[in-house]
């Protein structure tokens, strides 16, 4: 069959939760696809703690598998905010404020659970799973006269017109565009876009069985000198993380890895630290299930496309992972390709883009989503800083100024959420309605209200008091 008398399809590499997502939106816009998975399992077995706020949960709906997210997990009833000895600064009730705030989280609630149980029910309620290949690890990917064509190990060739690179941090489609890119033109990619992301901070990841201090699905986070202890307990497990700063930056290709002495090593040296008032760090680790050490890098590619090559979710923007915005991130990603290819569609009447149309759609695509992916990085790096108490002024900001503003930081979480994108080829299940908001803090970009200036300006007022105040209350923690 000739390629003009076909369907546009994509090929999809990697089968992370950015690429199952990308595999449902293209579903529900009725474009074909194929994922193309390294390993020989769809979920793998090891997972940390996810969060999913509002505005994903809507496209879940949107997708026809929220219900089953709603059987494997639980909305987040509070988050406890500790010092280093595990006292208790502050408890905020954030996710109850924005499922309160119908306006900003169109009713949808802020949900918990494993990465492998967001795995798992992405795939299994894929209407055809037969299209998540795995065991197929790329060997090359080249351009064709009309279309794309990558080559597997196992000697095996896909065809497709777009290839869509959801194969995370060390993303191979990423350096497959590079070299295109360079190639129609020397120099669109230079040395210093490829070391943009770097690692500054390590995390030791683990899951364990459940503690009687730990209530479910109330997390907790203990601030420290140099590292954040997060600790997440679900129904049958506590999923936790130990966010800790390297003693010097990485940037890319270098490749940190870690053996089993080195994650011993870290977690001793951990083992006496304040999770709660009654709960040590050692505890959680004798109780562990699994427990590994990954690099945390952080960044944002300037080019996320070239020619038929394009990146989503981790291959071409990567966070920390303090707040819970980066998974979230990579399946924004996927509904605005979605749209946009689909809208060009129809507004061609085609089912099938030759390569100037789609060029189009992916440059609209990293022009949609490259301020909003940096607002995110950005509150993400602070959140690790500022927990992890790089500095007096982070310190003061992460255990003194934000609690005594739960509210400011609140609405803040609400903008985001209220911003982020959904599908336009399918009206949410539930049939709840949200708006469009274009309000924001003046972080985000526009103006900010009367009274938000008014609670701004009260808070710098306040700023030198609360400096005497901070180190009363630093020391007490301290010594």
């Amino acid at each position: 069959m000739e390629h003009s008398e076909r369907s546009f399809r994509a090929i999809i590499v990697g089968s992370g939760i950015t690429g199952l997502s990308m595999a449902h939106a293209l579903e529900c816009a009725g474009i074909d696809y194929i994922v193309l998975e390294k390993n020989n399992q769809a979920v793998p077995h090891a997972g940390a703690a996810f969060i999913l706020w509002p505005h994903i949960t809507r496209i879940l709906d949107q997708f026809g598998c929220l219900d089953k997210f709603r059987e494997v997990s639980q909305p987040l009833r509070c988050e406890n905010r500790r010092g280093p000895n595990g006292k208790l600064i502050v408890q905020t009730k954030l996710s109850s404020y924005l499922e309160r705030r119908k306006g900003f989280s169109f009713g949808y609630p802020t949900l918990s659970l494993d990465r492998r149980a967001v795995l798992d029910v992405l795939y299994t309620t894929l209407p055809n799973q037969s299209r998540v290949m795995t065991g197929k690890r790329v060997a090359s990917m080249q351009h064709t006269q009309d279309g794309v064509e990558v080559v597997l190990t196992d000697g095996s060739r896909e065809k497709g017109d777009i290839i869509i690179g959801a194969d995370g941090v060390y993303s191979t489609c990423r350096e497959y565009l590079w070299n295109h890119a360079n190639t129609r033109s020397l120099g669109t990619i230079t040395i210093t876009e490829k070391k943009a992301f770097r690692m500054s901070y390590k995390c030791l990841v683990g899951v364990s069985s459940p503690l009687p201090d730990l209530k479910p699905y109330e997390p907790h986070v203990c601030h420290n000198k140099g590292f954040t202890i997060l600790a997440y307990p679900l129904c049958d497990k506590i999923c936790w993380g130990v966010s800790i700063r390297t003693d010097q930056e990485y940037p890319w290709p270098t490749k940190v890895r870690y053996n089993s002495q080195d994650i011993d090593t870290t977690a001793a040296s951990l083992m006496s630290s304040a999770v709660t008032e009654t709960l040590l760090f050692g505890e959680l680790w004798h109780a562990r299930i699994q427990a590994t050490l990954v690099p945390l890098q952080e960044g944002i590619m300037e080019h996320w496309s070239s020619g038929r090559i394009v990146l989503v979710g981790d291959s071409a923007h990567k966070m920390t992972p303090d707040a819970g915005l980066g998974g979230g991130c990579g399946i924004e990603d996927a509904i605005v390709l979605t749209n946009l290819l689909k809208d060009e569609m129809e507004k061609k009447g085609v089912v099938q883009l030759d390569e100037t149309q789609i060029e189009n759609c992916f440059l609209a695509y990293e022009d949609q989503r490259k301020d909003r992916v940096k607002i995110l990085l950005k509150l993400s790096g602070r959140c690790t800083r500022q927990r992890s108490s790089g500095s007096l002024v982070q310190l003061l900001i992460g255990q003194l100024l934000l609690p005594l503003r739960q509210k400011f930081m609140w609405q803040a979480m609400s903008e985001i959420v209220a911003a982020g994108p959904s599908l336009t080829v399918s009206p949410c299940n539930g049939a709840r309605s949200g708006r469009s908001s274009n309000r924001s803090l003046g972080y985000m970009g526009t103006r900010q209200s009367k009274k938000e200036r008014t609670n701004a300006l009260n808070l710098l007022l306040a700023v030198p008091v609360l400096l005497v105040f901070t180190l009363i209350f630093m020391l007490s923690y301290y010594y």
